[in-house]
C-alpha cells in the first residue's frame, strides 16, 4: 500500500484553500463565459480612496461604455451586473480600519454611479448587486512596500455582466444558498450538509439535524449582515421553495437567536 505524505507548508495550504474558496464563490461566473463580461474598475480608485473623482472621469466613462457596448451588442434584456471587490492586508487609514470596509465602500461607490448613468445609456434600469468583499492572503507588516505587486494584485473592483441564462445565484456557494422575498435576495442559508442539493431539501437530510445559518444580507448585495440559528425541523416544515414569505422571514428575525 502506498502512503501519501502531504507535507504542505501552512502558508501554501492557506493559499490553496483561499483559491478554492474564491473559485467556489464565483462558480457561476466561470461557467458559460460567452454570456458574461467583466470590466476592471480598480485603476480608477486612487490608493486609500473610495470615491470616483473627476481625475479619472475619462477612464470611468470608457469602462462604462465597454459595459454598454457588450449589453447592446448582445441585445441583453435580462441580466445582472455583479460588482466584486477585494483589498490586500495592507493597513488602511481610518475610517477604513476594518478589513474589507474600503473594498466594500468602493463597490458601493461604483454601484451608485452605474445606477445613475446606465439607465440613461440603456433606456432601462439594470439590476446591480454587490458581492461580499474579499481580503487578500499576502501578509503585511509596517514598513513593507505597499506598492509591491504582491499587494496591488489583491486590490481590485470589477463589474461583471451575468445573463440570467447562466446559473447566477442558483449554484451552491461557500457563502450559502440564496433565499428570495419578492424576487429579491434577502438571505443566504447554510445547508451544512454535503448531501443536500438545495435549500428546499436541507431538512430532509437526517444526518443534518443541526441548526441552520440563516444569513440576512444587506440590500442589493450578498454581503452578510446578521446570522440567525434556525432549527432544521422548522425550516423543513415551513419552506417549500427558496421563496420565503414575509411572515416566515419576520418569524425567523423575531424568534430565533443571532449567532
Amino acid at each position: 500500500m502506498i502512503i501519501q505524505n502531504w507535507n504542505i507548508p501552512k502558508d501554501e495550504r492557506s493559499r490553496i484553500l483561499k483559491l478554492h474558496e474564491n473559485a467556489t464563490k464565483r462558480l457561476y461566473l466561470n461557467e458559460q463565459s460567452e454570456n458574461k463580461h467583466t470590466v476592471d474598475f480598480g485603476s480608477v480608485f486612487p490608493s486609500g480612496k473610495y470615491q470616483l473623482s473627476n481625475e479619472f472621469s475619462t477612464d470611468v466613462n470608457q469602462k462604462v461604455q465597454e459595459l454598454v457596448s457588450f449589453i447592446k451588442g448582445k441585445n441583453l434584456k435580462s441580466f445582472t451586473i455583479v460588482i466584486n471587490s477585494s483589498e490586500s492586508k495592507v493597513t488602511n487609514q481610518e475610517p477604513f480600519g476594518t478589513p474589507g470596509s474600503l473594498a466594500e465602500a468602493r463597490a458601493k461607490s461604483l454601484k451608485d454611479y452605474l445606477e445613475k448613468v446606465l439607465p440613461k445609456l440603456l433606456n432601462f434600469t439594470p439590476k446591480i448587486i454587490i458581492s461580499e468583499p474579499e481580503i487578500g492572503n499576502t501578509p503585511y507588516k509596517p514598513g513593507d512596500d505597499i506598492n509591491d505587486p504582491k499587494y496591488t494584485r489583491e486590490q481590485f473592483v470589477n463589474a461583471t455582466i451575468v445573463t440570467d441564462t447562466t446559473p447566477e445565484v442558483t449554484q451552491k456557494s461557500s457563502v450559502g444558498e440564496p433565499v428570495y422575498l419578492n424576487k429579491k435576495i434577502v438571505a443566504l442559508i447554510d445547508t451544512k450538509s454535503r448531501d443536500s442539493k438545495s435549500v428546499t431539501d436541507v431538512g430532509n437530510v437526517d444526518i443534518s439535524r443541526t441548526d441552520l445559518d440563516f444569513k440576512t444580507v444587506k440590500p442589493d448585495s450578498t454581503i452578510v449582515d446578521k446570522i440567525y440559528k434556525v432549527p432544521w425541523q422548522w425550516w423543513n416544515e415551513n419552506m417549500v421553495t427558496n421563496e420565503i414569505s414575509q411572515e416566515n422571514y419576520d418569524y425567523i428575525i423575531n424568534n430565533f437567536p443571532k449567532s
